[in-house]
């Protein structure tokens, strides 16, 4: 039997032969082969054949053409597998023979996900698992200005992260948590933007304890949804993030050292303002609005907006934007006091609160960053700056700000 792996990689085994795409030198041969082998049980005429392989291409003699890669197609066989007459034609029409048995890993892949729904839930799970072991990764990546293969690798794609987070679901109400953590770590190797993937990884690092493992794939996903998808606003993943900001530690300690070695920062050389992820940064300003209101304090929050100074948006204008918050964390950090909080909110936003502080100075600081990331910094000269100055309140409305 003809073993064909398309998921990852291009692979033919036959026997105790297996040979790559590489090995096959040719793009266009192994579109033919990869077409036939997928319709193996269809007579296809040269026009569909053509239509398929050169798609929107002009090609002087494409029935010619076709001609030449099945003839070198069937050398191939007989000269790397000793296979004779792998391809049939009849009047016009082409057609894999069906002598030649063949497995392609996709279809096996369907057939095992698709008949697991059926299984109880224990059969399911090692169903399921088999089935994802199968998906190396998207299906034939290098060739995906092929309409029908994207069409095809979209398919699949859906397919495995909805097998994944079925198989998720199940682990999460069996509550098999090193299970979940292993499948969840797996799937965002291919799929790294999945925001629910991310939800059941949280979950597991949550159950086993695993806290600091936890805030480092929120910050991951986070920055990750953001650069990759433009995505902000993750409803999903912030409603788990609530739960480990309420993580209780378990094991009871007998002495206040063992609390300061949880606790405090490991770098022992602190310089600069405190970055945080979002929903830190909001119970933070919970935290110092409360303490304002205690004991009259000042404090100040700045929203600070990059923007383009060009009308028409484009790959570039988003790409200088991108380059100045880069610059503009770095300022932050560094020109800001110890105790100052800093958050990405957004694509093109960094929100930022000064305890202690008034609007004055507020407003110099306001200033200081301006001419910072512009005056002292050409490269962002393309780049418009805007800071929205507000005080640090216990109010409606502050609350209002941060209830996303």
């Amino acid at each position: 039997m003809l073993k064909v792996n398309t998921l990852g990689r291009f692979q033919l085994l036959y026997k105790d032969k297996v040979i790559e795409m590489k090995e096959i030198r040719s793009a266009m041969m192994t579109k033919v082969l990869l077409y036939l082998l997928i319709y193996r049980n269809e007579e296809l005429n040269s026009e569909r054949l053509c239509t398929a392989i050169w798609e929107g291409t002009d090609v002087t003699n494409p029935a010619g053409a076709l001609k030449n890669l099945i003839y070198r197609l069937r050398n191939f066989f007989r000269k790397e597998f000793e296979i004779e007459d792998v391809i049939l034609n009849s009047c016009g029409t082409y057609k894999w023979n069906p002598q030649v048995e063949v497995e392609l890993d996709i279809e096996r892949f369907k057939q095992i996900v698709v008949n697991a729904k059926d299984q109880d839930k224990d059969k399911a799970i090692l169903m399921y698992q088999e089935g994802l072991e199968i998906y190396k990764g998207d299906f034939m990546p290098a060739f995906l200005e092929m309409y029908w293969i994207l069409t095809l690798n979209t398919y699949y794609h859906s397919l495995y992260l909805s097998t994944a987070k079925e198989l998720a679901e199940i682990l999460s109400k069996n509550n098999n948590m090193t299970e979940l953590e292993k499948l969840c770590n797996k799937v965002i190797k291919i799929d790294n933007v999945e925001e629910e993937i991310y939800c059941y990884l949280l979950e597991s690092l949550i159950e086993q304890n695993k806290i600091s493992l936890a805030y480092e794939a929120y910050d991951k996903a986070k920055k990750l949804l953001l650069s990759e998808l433009k995505i902000d606003k993750t409803e999903k993943l912030d409603a788990v993030y609530e739960k480990i900001l309420s993580y209780n530690k378990n094991d009871i300690v007998n002495e206040m050292d063992e609390v300061y070695d949880d606790i405090n920062e490991i770098d022992e050389d602190i310089e600069g303002a405190f970055v945080c992820g979002y929903q830190v940064f909001k119970e933070i300003y919970r935290l110092n609005a409360r303490m304002n209101a205690r004991d009259d304090d000042e404090g100040q929050v700045l929203l600070i907006t990059l923007d383009s100074c060009y009308k028409t948006k484009n790959e570039m204008t988003e790409y200088q934007v991108k380059k100045a918050m880069v610059a503009l964390e770095k300022i932050l950090i560094d020109s800001l006091r110890i105790g100052d909080v800093i958050s990405k909110y957004s694509a093109s936003q960094y929100i930022v609160l000064l305890p202690s502080c008034s609007t004055e100075n507020g407003i110099m600081v306001s200033n200081r960053i301006i001419e910072n990331l512009l005056e002292k910094n050409d490269k962002n000269k393309s780049v418009s700056v805007q800071i929205d100055l507000e005080p640090v309140e216990l109010a409606t409305r502050a609350d209002n700000l941060f209830e996303g």
